[in-house]
């Protein structure tokens, strides 16, 4: 005699819907692009000086999951927080963003000890370097938190 699994598991096959098959195949088009890795990363080096560099290295691993300023997800999706560029450094001043870094906000968390002065100087030239305009393509921000306040010191 066949136990209740068992039903189960032979009637299964039977109650399965055939999925219809895609209605047609579209022609990626693929452009290969020859390069050499090495040519890339010195020419990038050139154009990042002393400060800029340690900054970059420290915004990937830090703030890139939240601000993403230069398109690292591969799936284009709003950003957690604003977006970060020379012309927002220039607006609010170095001041107010190094405590904003310092002292976060409700949506951000405060890296006060996590950086020292010498790395938020770094993540700070970094931000000097990125233009408005690279903004990648169909990436929203969310919207712009108003600076944090003035350190108590």
């Amino acid at each position: 005699m066949y136990s209740l699994s068992s039903w189960v598991l032979l009637l299964l096959p039977a109650l399965q819907v055939p999925v219809p098959a895609p209605a047609g195949p579209e022609s990626a088009k693929i452009v290969k692009t020859e390069y050499d890795p090495r040519e890339l990363a010195e020419i990038r080096e050139r154009a990042m000086g002393r400060a800029e560099t340690p900054g970059h290295k420290l915004f990937i691993s830090r703030c890139a999951l939240c601000h993403d300023p230069i398109g690292h997800s591969a799936i284009p999706r709003p950003t957690l927080g604003p977006w970060l560029d020379a012309a927002l450094v220039t607006a609010r001043g170095e001041t107010a963003v190094r405590n904003y870094i310092l002292n976060g906000s409700a949506g951000m968390p405060g890296f006060q000890y996590q950086f020292d002065a010498a790395k938020i100087d770094q993540i700070i030239a970094y931000l000097k370097t990125i233009r408005p305009d690279a903004r990648p393509k169909g990436v929203t921000s969310a919207p712009t938190i108003p600076a944090a306040p003035a350190s108590p010191d």
